[in-house]
């Protein structure tokens, strides 16, 4: 067999073979829960004031 009909034949089922999937992007991660809002409704229900 001629190697040119090899390097034909490779390069004709190059194209077939299907590229692989690229990985899918990492999911974000949560926002971490500000401290403030969370104080903010204790001090409005709970006032220092007495």
């Amino acid at each position: 067999e001629e190697p040119e009909t090899r390097l034909r034949e490779r390069y004709l089922l190059l194209p077939l073979r299907p590229p692989p999937a690229p990985p899918p992007p990492p999911a974000p991660p949560p926002p971490p829960a500000p401290p403030l809002l969370l104080l903010l409704p204790a001090l409005t229900i709970h006032p220092h004031s007495s």
